[in-house]
């Protein structure tokens, strides 16, 4: 009786990810903000920069408005060749800066998307 009251417990305390880190944003279903830019933006900032990065780069995922990106420096509104997201994804002048490090750039079309957005605010 108090094995099968263990196993219950143990059961129903489970969750499908790790809620210290940013798991629950790449599982759980997360409400971005309602402007097409932006979501476009997340695609590939999802796509390319989140599921290559752990660590500081998991809190990306729980970025899911603009206002998050600026809060945190990563964007300035307006002025994306000025944003740090931007900097860092082409060479800004520094060694070993451009990203994917060792890889290909990113696409044209899905560097312009993050332009437009970032500009477009």
């Amino acid at each position: 009786m108090i094995r099968a009251f263990f196993l219950l417990f143990i059961i129903s305390a489970c969750q499908s990810y790790n809620s210290h880190t940013g798991d629950k944003a790449k599982f759980a279903e997360l409400e971005l903000e309602d402007n097409a830019n932006f979501r476009a933006a997340y695609k590939v900032i999802q796509s390319r920069c989140i599921n290559c990065h752990g660590g500081t780069h998991n809190a990306w995922a729980t970025y899911v408005n603009s206002q998050l990106w600026v809060d945190k420096g990563l964007i300035i509104r307006g002025d994306a060749s000025g944003s740090k997201l931007i900097e860092r994804t082409i060479n800004s002048g520094q060694t070993n800066s451009n990203m994917p490090p060792g890889g290909s750039p990113l696409p044209n079309d899905e560097y312009q998307v993050l332009l437009d957005w970032i500009n477009g605010l």
